[in-house]
């Protein structure tokens, strides 16, 4: 693995890191109250541009941390569906 790559995957695993606290939280808290319809448009947003452009220049970490964050926006999604 060349350094850029292993540098990237550091970086997926950190920024999704940052989604874990909020995910556990909502689901443990049974409550999405807190998070905005237009947030979670705006997380979607982000998932769908950075996956796009990691298709583009053919990144494996970048669609790495794209998919994963992608899972963690979902459940966040699910949980303002079910708990509001």
């Amino acid at each position: 693995m060349e350094l850029k790559e292993a540098v990237g995957f550091a970086a997926a695993i950190a920024t999704t890191l940052g989604f874990l606290p909020k995910t556990y939280h909502v689901w443990k808290s049974r409550s999405a109250k807190n998070i905005e319809w237009w947030l979670i448009g705006v997380f979607w947003l982000d998932v769908a541009l950075w996956f796009a452009y990691g298709m583009l220049i053919a990144s494996k970490p970048t669609l790495a941390a794209s998919g994963l964050i992608g899972i963690l926006v979902g459940c966040i999604t699910a949980a303002k569906l079910k708990f509001g």
